[in-house]
């Protein structure tokens, strides 16, 4: 019959862990209620590097621990994970089974996440703070700006990201314009030579707080002109906002395009260019060609601003035409 071809050293290197842990809970079982005095947090991904997952690959202490103590602990083996590379995702069941299986009653002493990835041959997982970190520095930087103040928040992302720091490099993109709110990324793993080896989906809430113009008054638009004394600056949530708040420096004078009440925000959805021609106004129109010009007076059929198109009448024959308007008192007609 053919034997097992494990390496004596191997062999022997975990016959002595499992040894050295049978003594050491053994003589742990003098601690009173608790069958262990130590506590231990499971990491939800982690890199391994032989054939058989040690507790130390995989865990971390909370709070102090006897250094000994923790040295036989890290040496305790797990599970088998034979091969190069590879990667395996265990329950939160079964790890609590196998930890049961080596130190019984111990469900006080570990901290397990709903699920473990382990990875071999696929370089390091990157700590789910640096990454929420990393995504929070570009978005705060990308939405930056003179007034904004920046939040970052509801970060999804992928729980458990390997990377190969030597040889790999993470980048991150926004996926379509940037704009408050909810706001989808993209993460690319890349190699040194650039080629896309992994892209990842993720997601952040960006609230950007600005002071804004808020109306300070019932308006409407036979109210002309949006002047100083009509609004007020106060703190908002762009993200919550429609549109983009009013230019107060804008060269032209602006006005609202409907009733708004006190306290809404001033915005590009409910302003426009103060009219330069408002609809039933008689104004002129004029032609010019390379050798002629002509004018005529026409009737505004719409409110148009200065650069605007707005639709006119001949008053003389009735017919509707398309304007430019050039001026508070002349149009001309559209090409």
């Amino acid at each position: 019959m053919s034997q097992p071809n494990i390496p004596v050293r191997r062999f022997g290197y975990i016959m002595s862990a499992i040894v050295a842990v049978a003594v050491f809970l053994a003589a742990s079982s003098s601690f009173g209620a608790d069958p262990y005095p130590w506590k231990l947090r499971l990491a939800p991904a982690a890199s391994v590097s032989g054939d058989r997952v040690m507790l130390g690959e995989i865990a971390e202490p909370v709070g102090d621990i006897d250094p000994q103590t923790w040295r036989i602990l890290a040496a305790t083996p797990l599970w088998s994970f034979p091969g190069r590379e590879g990667q395996i995702t265990l329950t939160r069941g079964r790890v609590q089974d196998e930890l049961d299986r080596i130190f019984s009653g111990s469900d006080r002493n570990f901290i397990i996440p709903d699920q473990i990835v382990l990875r071999k041959g696929g370089g390091m997982p990157l700590a789910t703070n640096d990454l929420r970190k990393l995504i929070v520095d570009f978005l705060t930087e990308k939405m930056g700006g003179p007034g904004n103040e920046v939040e970052i928040k509801d970060v999804v992302m992928p729980q458990q990201l390997f990377l190969r720091e030597d040889t790999e490099r993470l980048g991150i993109e926004i996926i379509g314009t940037p704009a408050p709110g909810r706001m989808g990324l993209r993460l690319t793993i890349t190699s040194l030579d650039g080629r896309v080896l992994k892209q990842i989906s993720a997601n952040a809430l960006v609230n950007v707080w600005r002071m804004v113009p808020i109306a300070n008054r019932d308006m409407g638009p036979k109210d002309g002109p949006i002047t100083e004394e009509r609004y007020i600056f106060d703190r908002r949530n762009i993200a919550n906002i429609r549109g983009v708040p009013m230019d107060t420096h804008s060269a032209l004078p602006l006005r609202v395009k409907y009733s708004v009440g006190s306290g809404a925000v001033l915005t590009s959805e409910n302003t426009e260019p103060l009219p330069a021609i408002s609809k039933g106004e008689h104004v002129t129109m004029v032609w010019k060609g390379r050798h002629i010009s002509l004018s005529m007076p026409v009737v505004a059929l719409t409110d148009g601003a200065k650069g605007g198109q707005i639709s006119v009448r001949n008053v003389q024959g009735g017919k509707e035409i398309g304007a430019m308007v050039m001026d508070e008192r002349t149009v001309s007609a559209s090409k």
